[in-house]
């Protein structure tokens, strides 16, 4: 009689038990499937939304304000 080595049958004794239950399988293989699917749906490619910067009126808000319009993902404005 041949023995197998110890470690192929644990091995096989852990995967005969994690296929009896399908709903391990779904969870361990299906959701995160499906999760990546719904994630990749909900968080597509699209361009930055812009950020809206306010530079207070001061003696250097002129250069400051030319500095973060070279951003273009910045709006900027000047209040007093």
């Amino acid at each position: 009689m041949k023995y197998r080595n110890s470690l192929i049958e644990l091995f096989l004794w852990n995967f005969r038990e994690f296929v009896r239950e399908p709903e391990v399988v779904f969870w361990v293989f299906g959701f995160p499937v499906l999760l990546a699917i719904g994630l990749g749906v909900a968080f597509r490619n699209r361009p930055p939304e812009k950020v809206f910067v306010a530079v207070t009126e001061s003696p250097q808000a002129k250069a400051i304000v030319e500095q973060l319009k070279e951003t273009p993902s910045l709006q900027v404005q000047v209040l007093s």
